[in-house]
């Protein structure tokens, strides 16, 4: 965080309170087209056919690494703060628990909450495609509910999600 404000100074004209919607969009550019997502699924992951239950074992993957990874460190996983309570208000007390980390840079806790956001489905089409292929399946992004990850980080200058 301070490398990057130290190369970018000046020029940064924004307020932050959580760096998660930088960091997937800016790493993971290439699967905001549902082409790309076809592809990976098919030529890295290796499978044939992209039904919901691959999109769904996906998401349990990661809903059980961000478990066990919080589990290892002893990481807080709380429910975000009601309506009318900021979220930085809300997790300022779990950055005394930052005292485990001994003055080292890291997580001291991870709010959930059901956002709406852009994802992609996997459905039938209406029409057989020329192919005849029985397990065709058309991608498409869409914005529904999901489970959404605050990670709130502290480092021995400052917690990251104060608002500058």
């Amino acid at each position: 965080m301070d490398r990057l404000l130290e190369l970018l100074g000046p020029a940064v004209q924004f307020v932050y309170t959580c760096w998660d919607r930088i960091v997937l969009n800016g790493y993971l550019e290439r699967l905001q087209r549902p082409e790309n997502v076809v592809y990976f699924f098919h030529d890295i992951v290796g499978v044939a056919c992209i039904e919901p239950a691959v999109l769904e074992l996906r998401t349990k993957m990661y809903n059980a690494w961000v478990r066990r990874i919080t589990d290892e460190l002893g990481i807080p996983v709380l429910a975000a703060p009601p309506k009318g309570v900021r979220k930085e208000d809300f997790v300022q007390p779990f950055y005394r628990l930052y005292r485990r980390l001994k003055g080292a840079e890291g997580i001291a806790c991870v709010l959930t909450s059901m956002e709406q956001g852009r994802i992609f489905v996997s459905y039938t089409p209406r029409f057989s495609p020329p192919s005849g292929d029985p397990h065709y399946r058309l991608i498409k992004a869409c914005r529904k509910q999901f489970l959404h990850y605050y990670w709130y980080r502290a480092t021995r200058s400052r917690v990251i999600t104060e608002r500058r």
